[in-house]
C-alpha cells in the first residue's frame, strides 16, 4: 500500500473531466445542464410538497440555504481541480452546514440530498483521508435523521460510500487514459518532427554528395583550362578541358536525377551503380562474394560513400588511382576504396631524394623517370647540363601533358661538385614543377599541384566528407574507418561495413 494513499490527491486530469468534455458535443452539454436544472426544480418542489405548512420565512430560508449549497458546490469543484485543500475543506463544511440548516427548517428531503451528495463528491475529489472523514460526517448525519428503518438506511449509507469510491476510481481511470492520449499525441508529434528532420538531413547529405562529386570534377577541368590559357596552350587542349567540364556537368545532372530516384526508393543495384562509377573514373571494381539485393538505405549509403571517397581522392591525391572493392559477406557488406599517393607526393619524394624522379600515373601505373644531368656526368649531354624525358598522363591516365628536361641554366661553381639546374616542366592538366641540380650532377623534379586543382581543390567542399560518410554508416548500424592503409603501403583507404 502506498504511504501517501490517504493524503494523495486524484490527478488533475481526473478532476478536470477534460476527457469527458472533449467527447461531449455542445448540444449534449446543453442538454445535461437542462437536466440538472430540472432535477433541482423537482427537488425544491418535492421538498415544499412534503412540508405544506411551512410559512414564507421557512421557504425563503430554504431557498437561501439551497443557494448557499449550490455556491459552495461550485466553489468546491473549482478549488479541487487546483488541489487547494485549504479552500476545499471550508467549501465542504459549508455544504454540510447548509444541509443541517435545511433540516432545521423542515426541508428534510433537501438536507438528505445535500448530505449524501457531499459524501459522494468528497470521496471522489478530496484526498482519501479527508474525503472519508467528510463522507462519514455527511452519511452519519443522514443516518441519524432517518432511523425508522435503520437497516435500510445503513445499507443506503454503505452503498453511497462505495459509489463515491467507485466514482473516484473511474475518474482516475479516465484521467490516466486522457494523460496517455496526450502523451501519445506528443510522441506522435515528436516522431513526425524527428522524421522530418531526418529526411531533411538525408536530402542535405544527398545534395552535398552530388555537388561534391560533380562540381569538384568540373573544377578540375575548368582550372586546367584557366592555367592553360595563362600559359598560352593550344586552343585544342583548352577546348578539351571545356568539353570535359561540360561532360562532368551532364554527369552531375544525371547524378541529381539518380539521387531524386533514390529518395523515392527507385535505385539501381549496388554492384551496377559502383561499376558505373568505376567506369566514369577510369578505374576498376572488384566484387567478391555472391551479389544479392540490399535494402534501399544500405545501397544508397554504399553508393554515396564510394562517390565521396573517389571525390576525396581527386581532391586530396590528384593523379592517384582509386581502387574499389565490394565484398558480400554472410551478414554484412563491405566496401573498400583504396588509393596510392598522388603525383604531388611522388614529385616531392623525388625532390627530397636528390637522385631523380619516379612517377606512377593514376590509371595505368606506367612508371616514367625524369632526370637532368650536369657536369660531372660521363658524356657530352651530361657536361652540357642537358637531359630530356617524356611523360604524358591526365588525372584519369589519359595522355594530355608532358615533362621535359631542359638545358642547365647555371654553370657549376668552382670548388663545388654541383650540377647545372635542370628545369622540369610538368604539364599534366596544367601543373608545373621545377628541377634543381644536386651533388653529382643529377637533376631532380619537384611537382607542385601536378593535377590541376590539386592544391586548390583540397580546400574546396564543406569539410564534412568523412564525417558525413561516418554518419551514414552509423545510421544503419555500420562502421566506417578512414586513414592510411597500415599494411606498409602508402596512400589512403576508406572501409565501410554495413549490415546486409
Amino acid at each position: 500500500m502506498r504511504k501517501d494513499l490517504w493524503s494523495a490527491w486524484p490527478s488533475r486530469e481526473a478532476l478536470s473531466r477534460e476527457s469527458r468534455r472533449r467527447v461531449e458535443s455542445q448540444a449534449r452539454a446543453a442538454a445535461n445542464r437542462g437536466v440538472r436544472f430540472a432535477l433541482l426544480c423537482f427537488l425544491v418542489w418535492v421538498s415544499h410538497a412534503l412540508n405544506p405548512h411551512a410559512g414564507p420565512a421557512r421557504v425563503i430560508g430554504g431557498l437561501v440555504l439551497l443557494s448557499l449549497a449550490i455556491a459552495a458546490l461550485r466553489r468546491f469543484f473549482r478549488v479541487t481541480r487546483e488541489h487547494h485543500l485549504r479552500s476545499a475543506v471550508p467549501c465542504m463544511a459549508a455544504l454540510l452546514l447548509s444541509g443541517a440548516g435545511a433540516w432545521g427548517l423542515g426541508w428534510h428531503l433537501l438536507s438528505s440530498v445535500v448530505w449524501c451528495l457531499a459524501a459522494v463528491i468528497a470521496l471522489e475529489r478530496l484526498p482519501l483521508g479527508w474525503g472519508a472523514a467528510a463522507a462519514v460526517l455527511g452519511l452519519g448525519a443522514y443516518f441519524t435523521t432517518d432511523r425508522d428503518n435503520w437497516i435500510a438506511t445503513l445499507g443506503t449509507c454503505g452503498g453511497l460510500f462505495m459509489a463515491g469510491l467507485v466514482m473516484r476510481l473511474d475518474a482516475e481511470a479516465r484521467g490516466a487514459a486522457h494523460r496517455l492520449l496526450i502523451e501519445e499525441r506528443s510522441s506522435q508529434a515528436a516522431r513526425a518532427e524527428s522524421a522530418a528532420l531526418a529526411e531533411r538531413a538525408r536530402i542535405a547529405r544527398e545534395i552535398h554528395d552530388v555537388l561534391a562529386h560533380s562540381l569538384s570534377a568540373q573544377l578540375v577541368h575548368l582550372e586546367a583550362a584557366r592555367i592553360q590559357l595563362e600559359q598560352g596552350a593550344d586552343r585544342g587542349q583548352i577546348m578539351d578541358r571545356v568539353v570535359a567540364a561540360r561532360a562532368m556537368a551532364r554527369e552531375g545532372l544525371e547524378e541529381t536525377r539518380q539521387a531524386l530516384s533514390a529518395l523515392r526508393g527507385d535505385m539501381a543495384p549496388v554492384a551496377e551503380a559502383l561499376a558505373e562509377l568505376a567506369a566514369r573514373e577510369g578505374t576498376v571494381l572488384r566484387v567478391e562474394g555472391e551479389a544479392r539485393p540490399v535494402a534501399a538505405e544500405a545501397g544508397q549509403t554504399l553508393r554515396r560513400v564510394a562517390q565521396e571517397a573517389v571525390t576525396n581522392v581527386r581532391k586530396h591525391a590528384p593523379g592517384a588511382r582509386p581502387r574499389l572493392r565490394l565484398v558480400y559477406g554472410p551478414e554484412t557488406i563491405e566496401l573498400e576504396v583504396r588509393n596510392g599517393p598522388g603525383r604531388q607526393a611522388w614529385g616531392e619524394r623525388a625532390a627530397r631524394s636528390g637522385s631523380g624522379g619516379r612517377f606512377v600515373t593514376g590509371a595505368t601505373h606506367a612508371v616514367e623517370d625524369f632526370t637532368g644531368t650536369g657536369p660531372g656526368g660521363t658524356d657530352d649531354a651530361d657536361r652540357r647540363g642537358e637531359g630530356d624525358g617524356y611523360f604524358e598522363a591526365s588525372a584519369r591516365g589519359e595522355p594530355t601533358g608532358r615533362v621535359e628536361g631542359a638545358a642547365g641554366r647555371e654553370k657549376a661553381t668552382a670548388g663545388k661538385t654541383g650540377g647545372a639546374a635542370g628545369a622540369v616542366r610538368a604539364r599534366s592538366a596544367g601543373g608545373r614543377g621545377d628541377g634543381a641540380g644536386a651533388e653529382g650532377g643529377v637533376g631532380t623534379g619537384e611537382m607542385a599541384a601536378e593535377s590541376v586543382g590539386g592544391a586548390d581543390l583540397a580546400g574546396t567542399g564543406s569539410g564534412y566528407g568523412v564525417r558525413g560518410m561516418r554518419e551514414r554508416a552509423e545510421l544503419l548500424g555500420g562502421t566506417l574507418s578512414a586513414g592510411p592503409p597500415g599494411d606498409g603501403e602508402e596512400g589512403f583507404v576508406v572501409r565501410l561495413k554495413v549490415p546486409a
